[in-house]
C-alpha cells in the first residue's frame, strides 16, 4: 500500500503539466511587467509632451521679448540721435578756434576779431570784416590738464548764423597754418568725425553745420551720417 501511494502522488502532476504551469506563470509575469513598463513608459510620455509644450511656450515668450527688447533698443537709439541733433542744432551759431592765444575771457571777442580780420578774406580778396558786436559770446575752453601749450582753443558764439557760416565757408585759407576753425561739434558727432578721419575705409571726413560728412575710398560722393553709423 506504501508503494501504490507513492506512486499515485508522483503521478498527480505530469511534466506536461509542470510545463504549462511554468509557461504561464512566465507568460502572466511578462505580461505585467509589459504592462508596467508600458504604463511608465506612457508617464513618463505625457511628462515629455508636458515639458515641450512648456518649453514651446517658454521660446515663444523669449522670442517676444527678444522683439520687445529689440525695439526698445531701436527706440533707444532713436531717442540718442535725437537728443545729439537737439543739442548740436543749439550750437548751429557757434565756431571753436584751435591754436588761438588769448588771455582772458574780457579779450576774448577782441581777439577772434583781430584773428579773423588777420587771416581769413573773403571770395574778392577783401579782408572778411567782423566786430565784436557780431560776436555774442566767446571764451577760452578748459584745456587738458597734461598739456603744456600756450594757445587755446576757442568757443565763438555768433549772433546771425549767417555770419557764423560766412566765416566757417574760409576756414580752408587756414590750411598749413598753426590754427583751425571748425563746428562747435557735440562730444558724440566729435567721436564720430574723428572716428571716420581714422577709418582705413574713408578717404575724407568733415561736418559742416554739425551735420558729418565722409567719402568712402571705393566711392566719390559724400554721405552723411550719425552717431550709430560707425
Amino acid at each position: 500500500m506504501p508503494e501504490t501511494r507513492s506512486r499515485s502522488t508522483t503521478n498527480i502532476i505530469t511534466n506536461e503539466e509542470l510545463d504549462l504551469m511554468i509557461t504561464e506563470a512566465v507568460e502572466a509575469a511578462l505580461q505585467k511587467t509589459k504592462e508596467f513598463f508600458l504604463k511608465k513608459i506612457a508617464e513618463m510620455q505625457k511628462v515629455c509632451d508636458e515639458q515641450q509644450l512648456q518649453i514651446y511656450e517658454l521660446k515663444e515668450q523669449v522670442e517676444s521679448n527678444n522683439d520687445v527688447n529689440s525695439n526698445c533698443k531701436q527706440d533707444i537709439r532713436n531717442l540718442t540721435i535725437s537728443i545729439n541733433n537737439l543739442e548740436q542744432y543749439s550750437r548751429r551759431s557757434n565756431i571753436r578756434i584751435h591754436g588761438l592765444a588769448v588771455k582772458g575771457n574780457g579779450e576774448c571777442k577782441e581777439a577772434v576779431c583781430a584773428f579773423i580780420r588777420s587771416n581769413l578774406k573773403n571770395k574778392d580778396g577783401s579782408v572778411l570784416e567782423v566786430n565784436e558786436r557780431d560776436i555774442d559770446a566767446a571764451h577760452p575752453l578748459p584745456s587738458s590738464p597734461t598739456s603744456t601749450s600756450t594757445s587755446s582753443t576757442v568757443m565763438v558764439k555768433y549772433h546771425a548764423r549767417a555770419q557764423r557760416d560766412r566765416i566757417v565757408k574760409s576756414r580752408r585759407q587756414l590750411k598749413k597754418k598753426p590754427w583751425s576753425l571748425n563746428d562747435d561739434l557735440t562730444a558724440k558727432n566729435a567721436k564720430l568725425l574723428k572716428e571716420l578721419n581714422f577709418s582705413k575705409d574713408f578717404s575724407s571726413a568733415w561736418s559742416w553745420g554739425g551735420n558729418i560728412f565722409a567719402i568712402r575710398k571705393t566711392g566719390d560722393k559724400p554721405h552723411k551720417f550719425n552717431i550709430y553709423d560707425v
